[in-house]
């Protein structure tokens, strides 16, 4: 094993401790309930990548929605409890959620979290060529996806929920993790890993008028608060739609409006020529 290999894996064992689980059966029973479910592995550094393509029961489907979870032991299970996948199911889009590298079933391979939904963007694109893109990304998902949109191809949307202003911001809560953030970030030794993961600077230098954001915010949000994710989206320069809940905390917004949240996800979808929220 290199240096380079011993530090990602290391740094990615002390901020996401015990994720490298198995899938429980109950998980892929939940998913099986809402379309057809197909299992693939993506190759990325000749490493693995699981994701799964869910169907919808439509033979005209409108294009792909890649969805990047959060920080969780369920990893891409963490949408089977089918509040956020069935919206898009029912408006007859096919489904891929895939586990980042180390988590889940992925194997590991370093903490350019990004390079995994880019591969999972390129692999869509050769498999359903000229077809609409959709990326959603929650919380950690949502800061990796950020970077990732330059694969998207044109005209593709892109949710971003809950999302952190900076990797210091969200892990500011745990004082020793923290401080080895504000370590790699120093300018004279930093990895080319932290500075990928400056998402300020990324927005600045996105230079895509074609795609369209929709921001969703919670207002009980502690882990990443509504007023640092729309200063974040103050650096973003192509059109941008926002979704604010109230009385919800961190990944709740379709467990508390779920209507709301399910209105406001297809008025973006059928038209972003109009806010989708407040």
């Amino acid at each position: 094993m290199t240096l380079k290999s011993t530090i990602n894996s290391t740094l990615h064992r002390l901020f996401f401790p015990g994720l490298k689980v198995p899938p429980k059966a109950s998980w892929q029973e939940e998913l099986k309930s809402y379309g057809q479910i197909e299992e693939l592995s993506i190759s990325r550094n000749s490493k693995k990548i699981a994701a799964i393509l869910l169907r919808p029961q439509t033979e005209k489907i409108r294009g792909t929605v890649i969805f990047a979870h959060p920080i969780s032991r369920k990893a891409k299970y963490f949408f089977s409890d089918g509040l956020r996948i069935k919206n898009y199911l029912n408006a007859s889009y096919r489904v891929v959620l895939f586990d980042f590298n180390g988590f889940g079933e992925s194997d590991r391979i370093d903490l350019y979290f990004w390079k995994d939904i880019a591969t999972v963007i390129h692999y869509v694109r050769e498999k359903f060529p000229n077809e609409p893109l959709i990326l959603h990304g929650l919380s950690f998902g949502s800061f990796n996806c950020i970077r990732a949109t330059k694969e998207l191809p044109t005209n593709s949307k892109v949710i971003l929920e809950n999302n952190s202003r900076s990797m210091y911001d969200y892990w500011k809560r745990w004082p020793h993790k923290a401080l080895v953030i504000k370590i790699l970030e120093v300018k004279l030794w930093a990895p080319s890993f932290m500075r990928d993961m400056n998402m300020i600077q990324a927005l600045k230098e996105l230079n895509r008028p074609d795609l369209q954001f929709l921001f969703i915010t919670c207002s009980d949000d502690k882990i990443t608060p509504a007023n640092e994710m729309l200063e974040l989206a103050d650096y973003l320069t192509a059109p941008k739609f926002f979704l604010h809940i109230e009385n919800a905390k961190h990944l709740e917004g379709p467990i508390v409006a779920e209507q709301e949240y399910a209105q406001a996800l297809n008025r973006f979808l059928e038209d972003t020529k109009k806010r989708v929220g407040v």
